[in-house]
């Protein structure tokens, strides 16, 4: 197992995760649309992953393909910007398509796509600094450029990791019984005061303080948008709330933060429209889904 360290910094490349990695409803590229794109035998093995949607990212052809060839099934990917890694993932498997990447991400600066693709199963979302003497560089090294690194240091890597995020390599998936749920829901007291609510969190802080959390699978049946619509909305409104005019915050891969909304009920239409979406701060987006006497003035405000 291998650790290929992947530089994802700056406007484009950021925009390129939100589209094929992390939109917060996608996570991913439809399955569905490699279907008849790539050789049977690689969509056979991207079915295997039993998920309606795969995580997917590319090398554009310059140097560091060397890397991109040695890249193998299981090594370990983690995603870096302003000198922090941010995402994690393990390899599943990698094809050579120019048409896709050019569809998925279009054309550099120097009018390149990321046509060296690979897949990626188990991402998941971490915040791990970089330092560079784990690695035995120099302090003020910078990661430039997508780096694979050896049997040595892919273990110092792996050992920095774990001792900052725990067990993250390897890890069964723990899905509690029933017997066990209702033993955890036994575990919890309801407060009748304020006074009861923090005598129960100092209790059960006590007793969880060296119990790690257990994991379980879970399914659900989304619904694929298109990110790219709502990143649109949010341009075009400057990131600027259209409800209440809240500025964005800067996020700490250097761009603004804002959602959209559909005015109409995606789950009800099912129809992804850009013209039926605004730009919202996240408190609105909140009140306009769950609030009560404000749901209905922020409606009025919209519509």
């Amino acid at each position: 197992m291998s650790i290929l360290l992947q530089p994802c910094s700056g406007k484009v490349a950021m925009e390129h995760f939100e589209d094929t990695i992390e939109d917060t409803i996608v996570n991913g590229v439809p399955l569905s649309y490699f279907d008849g794109k790539i050789e049977t035998s690689d969509f056979s093995k991207l079915a295997e992953l039993s998920s309606d949607t795969i995580i997917t990212w590319g090398f554009v052809p310059n140097s560091k393909i060397s890397e991109w060839k040695k890249l193998k099934e299981g090594d370990i990917v983690l995603f870096s910007a302003k000198k922090t890694f941010f995402y994690m993932g393990v390899v599943h498997s990698k094809i050579h398509n120019k048409k896709i990447a050019q569809s998925l991400w279009g054309y550099d600066d120097q009018n390149r796509t990321w046509e060296y693709i690979y897949f990626i199963k188990e991402g998941k979302s971490i915040q791990l600094p970089y330092k560079p003497e784990v690695l035995e560089y120099k302090s003020n090294h910078v990661i430039q450029g997508s780096q694979l690194l050896n049997d040595e240091k892919s273990t110092a890597m792996k050992e920095y990791l774990e001792d900052i995020e725990g067990s993250s390599f390897d890890e069964n998936v723990v899905v509690p019984t029933e017997e066990e749920e209702k033993i955890f829901q036994r575990k919890i007291r309801e407060p009748n005061s304020v006074e009861e609510a923090m005598a129960e969190i100092n209790r059960i802080s006590n007793e969880v303080k060296n119990e790690p959390v257990r994991e379980r699978v879970k399914t659900a049946k989304m619904l694929i948008r298109n990110p790219k619509f709502a990143r649109l909305v949010k341009e075009k409104a400057k990131y600027v709330c259209e409800i209440c005019g809240e500025k964005p915050f800067m996020q700490k891969n250097g761009l603004p933060y804002a959602e959209a909304h559909h005015k109409s009920e995606l789950s009800k239409t099912k129809i992804d429209n850009p013209n039926d979406m605004i730009c919202v701060c996240p408190t609105c987006h909140k009140v306009v889904h769950f609030g009560t006497e404000e749901e209905e003035l922020l409606m009025q405000e919209i519509n």
